[in-house]
């Protein structure tokens, strides 16, 4: 196979994989929901949460590096990979420990604590993903696809039959462990097929890493923070119902996020060689993602606008009513992630990454202060609106940040082009063509698809891209 048919090849198998272990967790959500209630979510969504927050420091971006040189040279990066296995390992029972002793500390009650104890036993598997390296370096990652998405399917299985059985949560996150623990085994039986890592402790090997992660690192952190740290402070001033209603409304928002991944994690590697090697065709490339990312995120706010009620009843049930109106306000968030993971990305690609860390704290110093400024106040919805609010303020901040302002620009004016139509056709719907609830949605997405013409958003160019997709031709400049 031809290197860029490997490259497609993987991508479908990383989509797919991924996109079916999204699919299986938001069952998963779905099924706890209906057997254990809005508060029995809430504390699933609390433990997830919290421990997301410590999860990070097992990893730091060494797994990246470590892929990074082994692609190099993978036989030659065995000591270096086997000393980031041992790094990481200490970083997992480090991680551990402080995760537990502070919910300890934090005064969490016995239940919340076991769980966590019982889930964060999934950060020992953190340095087997070290293993990784062999299958990204030599482009071979349908094999882990398949155990990925296998592990995760076994896990459901699980899941499914301990709610039959009436089971509690502590043996639902020893199933979500186990299934980990499987992937994680057959993943590095498949990978010694290519390398041996060799294990040790060399001190210049480690600070090397700890140098080359750390700016990564500061990037991370504060990225889970925006997503997680609400859920965190919602159990705190609210309860574990009210988390439960907010984290259904998010669960069904971030289920739309695997679309933004596969299409940036296909054009990543594009960005990458125009970027060095046709700036005519980088500049091309990043201004119609920017259009088309600010479509679909634009065009999904709308959607699950519209069938948010419908939506949280059929699949959470009559019950889970409260979390309608944080998905209407959680929805706007959908166009700021789609477009300013792109903007994120550009960074990367012209070698810029340092420049995101202020922007992602003052993001998550925004986050936590309006958390707490609202969540009293409004309650599920203010934490909604103060994640959108967040995510505002970060692509503000990238959208302003000095030398850079162009992409912002563009950014900016794609989700506009995009936004006025749909806010044209729902007022038209709305207001001047009163009928039943189907009938208008047909009207506004058939208004919405004209009015994208009309002013502009959509071209000639557009209609010839998709030609040329459908034709086999590849490459920006196939819309010529």
């Amino acid at each position: 196979m031809n290197l860029s048919r490997r490259i497609t090849a993987n991508f479908f198998w990383i989509t797919g994989s991924r996109g079916l272990g999204k699919a299986c967790s938001f069952v998963m959500v779905l099924l706890l929901a209906r057997a254990l209630g809005a508060e029995g979510l809430g504390k699933f969504a609390f433990v997830t949460a919290y421990l997301a927050l410590f999860g990070v420091l097992t990893d730091l971006g060494v797994d990246m590096i470590l892929i990074r040189e082994a692609s190099q040279d993978l036989k030659g990066s065995e000591d270096l990979v086997g000393n980031g296995i041992v790094l990481k390992a200490v970083l997992a029972v480090g991680v551990y420990g402080a995760t537990v002793l502070t919910a300890f500390l934090l005064g969490y009650d016995s239940e919340k604590v076991l769980y966590i104890a019982i889930a964060g036993a999934g950060f020992f598997l953190a340095p087997l993903t070290c293993y990784s390296s062999a299958f990204f370096s030599t482009l071979n990652l349908h094999l882990p696809s398949l155990v990925e998405g296998g592990s995760r399917l076994l896990v459901l299985v699980v899941v499914v039959f301990l709610v039959w059985a009436g089971k509690g949560l502590a043996l639902v996150f020893a199933a979500i462990v186990l299934g980990g623990a499987v992937e994680a085994f057959w993943k590095v039986l498949y990978a010694q097929r290519y390398f041996r890592p060799r294990l040790g402790i060399r001190l210049k090997l480690w600070k090397w890493m700890v140098q080359e992660v750390w700016p990564l690192t500061l990037v991370l952190i504060p990225m889970l923070l925006i997503q997680r740290i609400d859920q965190v402070m919602l159990e705190s001033l609210l309860g574990d119902a009210e988390l439960g209603y907010y984290s259904a409304a998010a669960r069904l928002c971030e289920a739309f996020l695997i679309l933004s991944v596969a299409a940036l994690s296909s054009i990543f590697p594009l960005l990458s060689r125009y970027y060095a090697q046709d700036p005519a065709s980088f500049e091309r490339t990043w201004r119609l993602a920017f259009k088309y990312l600010a479509l679909l995120g634009v065009a999904l706010f709308f959607f699950l606008f519209s069938v948010s009620e419908p939506a949280v009843r059929i699949l959470f049930g009559a019950s889970f009513a409260p979390a309608v109106a944080s998905l209407k306000v959680l929805a706007a968030s959908l166009p700021l992630l789609f477009t300013g993971l792109l903007q994120g990305i550009l960074f990367i690609v012209i070698g810029r990454q340092k420049s995101l860390i202020p922007i992602g704290w003052i993001a998550t110093a925004v986050n936590v202060c309006l958390n707490l400024w609202w969540i009293p106040v409004y309650g599920t919805v203010g934490a909604a609106l103060a994640t959108v609010a967040s995510y505002g303020v970060a692509v503000v901040g990238m959208s302003s940040y000095p030398s850079l302002v162009g992409f912002g620009v563009v950014q900016l004016k794609s989700m506009l082009m995009a936004l006025l139509p749909g806010v044209g056709s729902l007022l038209i719907c709305t207001f001047a063509l009163p009928g039943p609830s189907w009938t208008r949605h047909v009207l506004f997405w058939s208004l919405y698809g004209l009015l994208l013409v009309v002013i502009g958003t959509l071209k000639k160019e557009d209609r010839r891209l998709l030609k040329s997709i459908f034709a086999g031709e590849s490459g920006p400049e196939a819309s010529h």
